[in-house]
């Protein structure tokens, strides 16, 4: 997976958690957390805050993350 690609998922998986569609979102951490250790360091924190917003959403059930 490339930078890009990686980006563009991280991307996706934030408007999945902003629509509530947190098995999606999942999905799509997954996928870029497969490939992390070949992503730069920037897209790594990308990836830990995004999955955060997913942690948080769930456990708030629909909690508003900021855009």
């Amino acid at each position: 997976m490339t930078a890009d690609e990686a980006k563009g998922m991280l991307n996706e998986a934030m408007n999945y958690i902003k629509e509530n569609k947190y098995d999606l979102a999942e999905k799509a951490l997954n996928q870029v957390e497969a490939s992390k250790d070949k992503l730069p360091k920037a897209i790594q924190d990308q990836l830990a805050s995004a999955r955060a917003a997913l942690g948080a959403a769930k456990a708030g059930h629909g909690l508003q993350i900021p855009g």
